[in-house]
C-alpha cells in the first residue's frame, strides 16, 4: 500500500475555473506593462517544481525589477536607461505569457496522459519488489555458498 493515492475524476467546473485562472495570469504581465511579469512564473515554477522553472522565474523577476529601476532612475525620456528598461518591460509584458501557456499547457498534458509525477509532496517510500526468478536463483546461490563454506569450516 505505497504509493500515491488515485487521482479523483475532475469536477464539472474544474475546468471552467482553470480556463480562469489561466486568463488571469496570462493578463497580468500586460496590465501591468511588464512590471509584475514574475507572478505567472512563481505559479508555474510551483506547479511543475522544475528547477529550470524556478531559474526562470527568478531571471523574469530580477529582469523586471532592473527594468523598472532603470526606467525610474532615468530623468531624461530619452536616454539609453529609458529605452532599455522599457523595452525589456515590454518584452516581459508579451513573452511571459506566451511562455507561460505554453509550459502550463505542457505541464496539464502531461499529467492528463499520466507520464508526469503526481502531485504531492514525495516521501522516500520505496515499493516492495517484486518477485522474479532471478532473486530466487540468487538467493539459492547463496545458501550453497553458505553450505559450502560451513563445510569447508568443519573439515
Amino acid at each position: 500500500m505505497s504509493g500515491p493515492a488515485p487521482i479523483p475524476p475532475p469536477r464539472r467546473g474544474a475546468r471552467a475555473v482553470r480556463v480562469i485562472l489561466r486568463v488571469l495570469y496570462v493578463a497580468v504581465p500586460p496590465a501591468t506593462i511588464g512590471i509584475l511579469s514574475w507572478i505567472p512564473m512563481v505559479r508555474l515554477a510551483v506547479r511543475s517544481r522544475r528547477g529550470w522553472d524556478w531559474f526562470w522565474c527568478g531571471a523574469v523577476a530580477v529582469s523586471a525589477t532592473a527594468s523598472f529601476v532603470l526606467v525610474g532612475v532615468s530623468h531624461n525620456d530619452g536616454s539609453w536607461q529609458a529605452g532599455l528598461g522599457t523595452a525589456v518591460l515590454i518584452l516581459l509584458a508579451f513573452g511571459v505569457p506566451v511562455y507561460f501557456l505554453v509550459a502550463d499547457l505542457r505541464w496539464h498534458d502531461a499529467h492528463r496522459a499520466g507520464t508526469a509525477p503526481p502531485v504531492y509532496f514525495p516521501v522516500p517510500v520505496h515499493p516492495p519488489a517484486a518477485p522474479n526468478g532471478r532473486i530466487d536463483q540468487v538467493r539459492a546461490e547463496l545458501d550453497e555458498l553458505s553450505a559450502y563454506l560451513r563445510k569447508q569450516e568443519g573439515a
